[in-house]
């Protein structure tokens, strides 16, 4: 997969508190952090579990806090990628509000706008988030993870994201996050519709 467009400079690995240098082992790195902070999470959700923008934080920190000085805090840099620029850092604080009393409020307290599932709900959500993209590294696996929790505190059954490795679904779920950008989301709701059935 390619890397993000931000710093010619920067090069293709990030630096890393175990001054790893080769990308195949950051992976594992990474992927031994996201599946932590899976479990851990699921041990905790209960009916009194909220989802916010600083629980979201502190999913990242838990997952890549062991790899990386930035787990756990909003991106301080711009970034592109294929051309598809993301929400500009100095944004970010208030997209995220904006995204909190738009999306995790009406999750939290169980209101959700007339006319629309649950499903559909949250598919929006997902799409928005992912074009937010609060975070420098991981922001495709932190917001599958946090969209599964919470579709399994509030449904009881989880999301297999899977699919979106088949065929040409992963370029579709890419045009679905840039379509977020105009606030459309009917690609992502039929994704997502394909995700659960």
């Amino acid at each position: 997969m390619d890397r993000y467009d931000i710093n010619p400079s920067e090069g293709n690995i990030l630096p890393n508190k175990l001054d790893l240098t080769d990308q195949n082992q950051i992976n594992i790195e990474e992927a031994a952090g996201f599946l932590r902070a899976e479990n851990i999470a699921i041990d905790a959700l209960g009916t009194e579990t909220r989802f916010s923008t600083q629980y979201l934080l502190n999913l990242h920190r838990e997952a890549l806090g062991d790899l990386y000085d930035f787990a756990g805090k909003l991106r301080n840099v711009d970034m592109s990628k294929d051309g598809f620029h993301f929400v500009t850092a100095y944004a970010l604080p208030n997209a995220l509000s904006d995204f909190e009393t738009k999306y995790l409020t009406p999750i939290n307290s169980d209101q959700l706008p007339e006319g629309i599932s649950f499903l559909d709900f949250l598919a929006e959500m997902h799409a928005e988030l992912l074009y937010i993209h609060p975070f420098r590294e991981g922001n495709g696996r932190i917001v599958r993870l946090f969209t599964k929790l919470i579709f399994l505190t509030k449904m009881g059954e989880t999301l297999h994201f899977d699919i979106i490795n088949n065929g040409d679904n992963f370029e579709r779920y890419k045009t679905a996050v840039q379509q977020a950008a105009a606030e459309e989301y009917d690609l992502m709701k039929k994704l997502f519709r394909e995700i659960y059935s």
